[in-house]
């Protein structure tokens, strides 16, 4: 691959993981606040439990990203 399509490829990596972090911090806003019963959903819907795992893995997926591009790959560029 040439060097302009990796560098496309991970500005895009770079910034889906910046929207992916910002998600995954609204969504733990949310489900922090469910489970402080702040804010009360219908509880049969289950949405404070699976809320709290889809922002989870946005966060991961971000801090994995984040650490790459910050940490790891300045030592091979």
């Amino acid at each position: 691959m040439s060097e302009e399509t990796i560098e496309l490829l991970t500005g895009t990596i770079y910034n889906i993981s910046l929207y992916l972090g910002i998600l995954g911090f609204l969504l733990f806003i949310f489900s922090f606040l469910t489970g402080m019963r702040i804010i009360k959903p219908n509880p049969k819907y289950r949405l404070h439990k699976r809320i709290g795992i889809i922002g989870f893995t946005a966060m991961f997926f971000h801090g994995c990203v984040m650490l790459f591009f910050n940490v790891i790959y300045p030592y091979f560029s």
